[in-house]
C-alpha cells in the first residue's frame, strides 16, 4: 500500500511540474518574511559594532603594525637543506617555525614574540637544547590573541 502511494504522489508531482513553469509565477517583491534577528546579531559581532570589546580588538588588529622578532635558527641557497633542517628542528622544538626566502638565502624561523624580552629568554632556552647559531631578527609576526 505504501509504495502505491509514493509512486502516485510521484507520478502527480512529476506530471504537475511538466503542466506549470515553476518560475513564471514567482516573484521576488511578494515574499513577505521577516528579517533574522540571528544574522543580524552575527552580522553586527563580525562588524565590531555590537559589542565594545569585539570593535576594540577589530581595532587593535587592523592598526598594527604586526612588528615583532623571531629567532633565525638556519639559512643557506639550497632549499632542500633549508627544508630539511626545518624537519629536524620541528622535531626538537615545539611552536611555529618559518621557512622564508630572501634573495640569495633560505631562512628558518621560529616563533612570533611581539617583546625581546621575550624572544631572547626563549632563545636562552634554545641555546640549552642545542640551537648554537641562532640569532633575533625583527620581523612581522601573526598576532596570537
Amino acid at each position: 500500500m505504501n509504495k502505491f502511494l509514493y509512486i502516485f504522489i510521484l507520478i502527480k508531482t512529476i506530471s504537475y511540474s511538466e503542466n506549470q513553469d515553476l518560475f513564471s509565477s514567482f516573484e521576488i517583491d511578494s515574499l513577505n518574511e521577516p528579517r533574522l534577528k540571528t544574522l543580524v546579531t552575527i552580522n553586527k559581532i563580525v562588524l565590531g559594532n555590537h559589542i565594545p570589546a569585539i570593535k576594540s580588538l577589530r581595532q587593535k588588529t587592523l592598526n598594527s603594525d604586526n612588528q615583532g622578532y623571531r629567532i633565525q635558527i638556519f639559512e643557506t641557497t639550497s632549499s632542500a637543506i633549508a627544508s630539511k633542517k626545518m624537519k629536524s628542528f620541528k622535531e626538537k622544538l615545539k611552536g611555529n617555525f618559518y621557512f622564508e626566502y630572501e634573495v640569495p638565502l633560505y631562512k628558518v624561523r621560529y616563533g612570533d614574540f611581539h617583546s625581546k624580552n621575550d624572544a631572547k629568554s626563549k632563545m636562552d632556552y634554545m641555546y640549552n637544547l642545542g640551537f648554537k647559531d641562532i640569532w633575533l631578527v625583527r620581523s612581522k609576526i601573526k598576532n596570537n590573541f
